[in-house]
């Protein structure tokens, strides 16, 4: 596939296995690392066959939860007040899950985090060891040392964010749950070939089918992290 990303540069990836970038002159390579390892890394998953989706993953007792929303709704956030009472992130912002398998298991990304300055705050990161995305974005990076897993976990639940007057966890119905997974597909734009999109809604409508989907509410108050985790562990243990 050929893709032009205005102002960075051409990209090609072929078949699964190579990602051929022609950067525009000049262009700084903060702002080129993000676009090969998010829109171009996707489309080179979804041409090994996996689902790419727009979400955030921990592990808790040896299972993957997920974290689906757009941009600004969390999933960093969740995923790092998660990583700092110890449990370990497996993915951040890409999360490509093998169906083709039984339990259907999440495919480890890159041991980083992208947090808003107020959210590495209010997590206690220290300012000093995060470092600029790249110029276009107030976003920093935690690049993890420690906590970061390395091997696919099978996928126990997932949970749509939403902003909410209070913290709330509720089941969706088949029907919603499979809106959603679309909706936050990664570089679902890339579908354009028809049999791409009937191998993804079949994708998509497979985990409907076997993984718990939840929709779950939040108060957007960073202080609320802690009982927000205690919650999403708390509804954890019920099945």
């Amino acid at each position: 596939m050929l893709g032009n990303l205005l102002g960075v540069g051409r990209f090609l990836i072929k078949n699964g296995r190579e990602i051929i970038v022609d950067p525009e002159k000049g262009i700084n390579e903060d702002v080129l690392r993000p676009c090969i390892l998010g829109s171009a890394m996707v489309v080179l998953l979804q041409q090994r066959g996996f689902l790419v989706l727009h979400a955030s993953c921990v592990v808790v007792e040896d299972e993957a939860i997920a974290f689906l929303g757009y941009s600004g709704s969390g999933k960093s956030t969740i995923a790092s007040a998660f990583h700092r009472e110890g449990y370990g992130i497996l993915t951040e912002d890409v999360m490509a899950i093998d169906t083709k398998v039984d339990p259907y298991l999440v495919i480890p990304s890159f041991p980083s985090i992208k947090l808003r300055a107020d959210s590495a705050e209010a997590l206690g990161y220290d300012q000093g060891i995060l470092s600029p995305l790249h110029p276009l974005t107030q976003k920093k990076v935690h690049h993890l040392d420690h906590g970061f897993v390395n091997k696919s976990y099978p996928l126990k639940r997932i949970y749509i964010l939403a902003q909410g007057d209070r913290n709330e966890i509720t089941p969706l119905s088949p029907k919603t749950a499979f809106i959603e997974l679309v909706r936050h597909t990664r570089a679902v734009h890339t579908l354009k070939h028809q049999e791409l999109e009937q191998v993804h809604f079949q994708q998509c409508a497979t985990l409907v089918n076997n993984i718990p989907i939840f929709k779950l509410e939040r108060k957007f108050v960073l202080s609320e992290l802690p009982g927000l985790v205690k919650s999403i562990k708390e509804d954890l243990k019920q099945t």
